[in-house]
C-alpha cells in the first residue's frame, strides 16, 4: 500500500485528530488574541486569521468525509436524513399496528420482511445501528 512506499506508518485517525486538535487550539488562540489586541489592526488581523483557520478546518473535515463537502451537499444530506426520518415513522407506525391487530409474522411473509428491509435500510440512512431482528414488533407477537 502507499503508506508503506512513502513511510507514512502513523494512524489516519490519530493524524486527522491531531489536526483538528492544532486547528480548534489555533482558533481558540486567534479569539484570545483578537480580544487582548491592543489597536485595532491586530485586532482585525487576529480575526480575520481566525476566520480562515476556521475555514481550513472545515475543509479538512470536508476532504476527510467527516462532514458534506459542498452547502449542496449539506442541504441533500439534511433533506435525505429527514426523508429518511418520516420513512422509518412510517414503518414504525405499520409495525405498531400490525403488532396490535395480532398480525403474525410467518417464514417468507413478503409484508413483514419487506417491513424489516425498509426498515434497515432507512435506520442506516439516519446513522441507527439496525437493532437484532429479536426487537422487531412481530417477533415480540410472535413469541407471544
Amino acid at each position: 500500500a502507499l503508506r508503506e512506499v512513502v513511510g507514512f506508518d502513523e494512524d489516519p485517525g490519530e493524524v486527522l485528530r491531531e489536526a483538528i486538535g492544532v486547528h480548534r487550539w489555533a482558533l481558540d488562540e486567534l479569539r484570545r488574541a483578537a480580544s487582548s489586541a491592543d489597536n485595532s489592526s491586530a485586532k482585525v488581523g487576529a480575526i480575520r486569521s481566525r476566520v480562515a483557520t476556521s475555514k481550513d478546518l472545515v475543509d479538512l473535515l470536508a476532504r476527510a468525509g467527516v462532514i458534506p463537502a459542498t452547502p449542496d451537499r449539506w442541504r441533500d444530506e439534511r433533506d435525505l436524513h429527514q426523508i429518511a426520518r418520516s420513512m422509518l415513522a412510517a414503518v414504525e407506525r405499520f409495525e405498531r399496528r400490525a403488532a396490535s391487530a395480532s398480525l403474525r409474522h410467518e417464514e417468507g411473509d413478503e409484508m413483514w420482511e419487506a417491513a424489516v428491509e425498509v426498515r434497515r435500510v432507512f435506520e442506516s440512512l439516519i446513522g441507527l445501528e439496525p437493532p437484532d431482528a429479536s426487537s422487531f414488533p412481530e417477533a415480540a407477537g410472535a413469541a407471544a
